[in-house]
């Protein structure tokens, strides 16, 4: 978080420069015509563009902290000269909370939970209450303030008094306040929406403005990749009103929600949200089948209601089945593949949508109607069809025969691991590797990974899975990325264009794509060369999504693997994942090697033991031995186990 930079080695004017830099920006932001007209009560705001400088920077330091009360005397950042001052311009204009204002919102449990260890035995002991450890002091005292009754029968008159002395104790306690807070956190969430989700996982990741400041920060103080330049331009905004913004926010705080009860796995939690929400969820696609959606507006549907929504019932459909809800969790799947905008799922909702036919409500007749379903669904994707095909062929034996089938080229070596280490329910085993000399532990992949450079004799190589693949694709096509493309970049503060993770970018940059691809398959390879070399050159270090610039040690170990790997293969390999990035990236095998003496390439997916290869993974080896790109399995089996001993 920002409130975690350190700028010590900065000086006092390099900090001033960043939040002017960053209070001039939220000055824009709140003049923006799209936010006024978004965002009701937008207007709190305004006397942040009047109150003095260190004001201003005092509430962006707030405000990027926790919610919570702050002592005053322990409020000092650098930057602020007048601390006091500041402290009284912001409660001047309801920008922060005192606790010994009346209208401060506070409760109790918040004053008892402020006090210090001291303090509150000093408050047991004005009001006799037990003595113990903190949490068991807090718990006496509200069981006063619950038993005690009043001269005239009534319980009040011991929570004020206690209320009013640990106010006493406390002293002088701030707090941002939460209506102005709200509404940045609404401004931050409108201008800046690529900070919202992770796309690679389709989920959620802060709806606090306070995470989109802190990302902005952290650039401004060099502790994250600068940004890329790009055009900024949109016809359409995000959220077209202030409704849309509203119902998107509290759908996304219900995704929260459920994602809290899932990490405590409390089923009845998320089947309750379930039940709350499904019936309006029922109407909100029914109503998203009447809209006609543009093409160059698709991947602004990750930005809706009933998007997000769709991720949260999403998660519902294993809890459904957990607690046997069968025939519900069939319904509900039914519903999502109603759902265009979340095509990507299909594949997986088909599978799960059979099996749960097949094995638990034993509809067999169901069940081959949803595979074939599947089949020809054109948003399956090729390992769901895998999976589907072989399911399929399971339940019709002797009618259906698989199509989508291969089996990869097996590879069985040994690698020594530590005794035990694999022996416990679902842990791993940890391997013991060699380099110049030196001993390590790795993972099963870097194991293997040795294995290759040491006995197949491969120069250079990764553990990377996806990454030598997206990041050959950033540097060779960064300037289509980038390109000038309506309703994709909404600001400066974008490491991808919006819709980078949707089969729209290729379809919208089809052109520019097929230009470089063909580019990449028939220009002489000295050219190639020195293309790289510009692109190395121009953007190294600049942030882009999926690009790793630390992966290769220099432009000249680009050239080498490119060089093995050759330029029509690679062509065809980056083809194939451009056409939709967010599914292709999975799935991709573990290793890639190359030895530019002798000119080899070789793509390898490890499973240690109990590991098996996934549908997602076969269609990937497929394709690549399909256009040329050696690829195998290889199965890594623990040996000669013994316990590494410290000195």
């Amino acid at each position: 978080m920002a409130e975690d930079i350190k700028s010590n080695s900065m000086s006092i004017e390099e900090d001033e420069g960043i939040i002017k830099k960053i209070s001039s920006t939220i000055q824009e932001l709140i003049s923006k015509p799209d936010v006024r007209n978004t965002i009701a009560s937008v207007e709190r705001m305004d006397p942040y563009l009047i109150v003095s400088r260190d004001a201003q920077a005092l509430f962006l330091r707030l405000y990027l902290r926790k919610r919570s009360w702050l002592r005053s005397s322990q409020v000092s950042y650098r930057e602020v000269l007048d601390t006091v001052g500041a402290i009284g311009e912001l409660v001047g204009c309801k920008y922060l909370y005192q606790l010994q204002h009346d209208a401060s919102p506070h409760t109790l449990p918040d004053l008892l939970n402020l006090l210090s260890l001291p303090e509150l035995k000093s408050l047991c002991k004005v009001f006799n209450v037990k003595l113990g450890n903190k949490s068991q002091m807090v718990l006496n005292v509200e069981k006063l303030c619950r038993n005690q009754k009043t001269l005239f029968g009534g319980r009040g008159g011991i929570r004020v008094r206690v209320e009013r002395k640990c106010v006493e104790l406390l002293g002088d306690m701030i707090r941002v306040s939460d209506a102005v807070a709200e509404v940045l956190d609404k401004i931050l969430v409108l201008s800046f929406p690529q900070y919202l989700f992770t796309y690679e996982e389709d989920s959620i990741t802060s709806i606090s403005g306070r995470g989109h400041l802190s990302r902005i920060l952290l650039s401004q103080f060099g502790l994250s990749k600068a940004y890329p330049t790009y055009k900024v331009r949109y016809g359409r905004p995000i959220f077209r009103t202030a409704l849309e913004l509203d119902n998107f926010l509290v759908a996304c705080q219900l995704e929260a929600q459920c994602w809290e009860e899932l990490d405590r796995k409390n089923w009845k939690g998320v089947i309750d949200l379930y039940d709350a929400n499904i019936d309006k969820f029922k109407d909100m696609i029914a109503a998203a089948e009447k809209v006609q959606v543009g093409d160059d507006e698709v991947h602004l549907e990750a930005f809706t209601e009933v998007y997000v929504t769709g991720r949260t019932m999403r998660q519902c459909i294993g809890v459904l089945r957990r607690l046997k809800r069968y025939t519900e969790s069939v319904d509900l799947i039914r519903l999502l593949l109603r759902y265009k905008p979340m095509g990507h799922r299909h594949g997986e909702w088909w599978d799960v949508l059979s099996m749960t036919l097949s094995h638990h409500l034993k509809d067999e007749a169901g069940a081959v109607a949803a595979l074939h379903q599947g089949l020809d669904d054109p948003r399956t994707t090729h390992g769901a069809r895998y999976a589907l095909d072989y399911r399929l062929a399971k339940l019709r034996p002797d009618s259906h025969f698989p199509t989508y089938t291969f089996e990869p080229h097996v590879v069985d070596i040994e690698v020594v691991a530590i005794e035990g280490s694999g022996s416990a329910a679902n842990s791993r085993n940890v391997y013991i590797g060699h380099d110049g000399g030196e001993t390590y532990l790795c993972t099963v992949e870097d194991g293997a990974l040795h294995h290759y450079k040491t006995k197949r004799n491969f120069a250079e190589g990764f553990h990377c899975e996806g990454g030598i693949v997206s990041t050959l694709f950033g540097i060779l096509f960064w300037d289509v990325i980038f390109a000038d493309v309506d309703n994709v970049f909404y600001n400066p503060y974008q490491y991808c264009p919006l819709d980078y993770h949707s089969d729209r970018f290729y379809l919208r940059r089809e052109d520019l794509i097929n230009d470089r691809l063909k580019f990449l398959t028939e220009t002489p390879a000295p050219e190639v060369d020195t293309f790289l070399e510009t692109m190395w050159e121009r953007n190294c270090g600049v942030g882009c999504t999926g690009l790793n610039w630390d992966l290769f040690s220099g432009v000249d170990q680009v050239k080498r693997c490119i060089t093995c790997i050759t330029q029509p293969k690679l062509a065809l390999l980056l083809k194939e994942y451009v056409m939709n990035m967010r599914l292709k990236r999975s799935g991709l095998p573990d290793l890639s090697m190359w030895d530019a003496e002798t000119k080899r390439f070789l793509m390898v997916e490890v499973k240690g033991p109990g590991d098996t290869i996934r549908y997602n993974q076969k269609s990937w080896m497929k394709f690549l031995v399909g256009i040329g790109i050696d690829a195998e399995l290889c199965n890594v089996h623990p040996i000669s186990s013994k316990r590494l001993t410290t000195s």
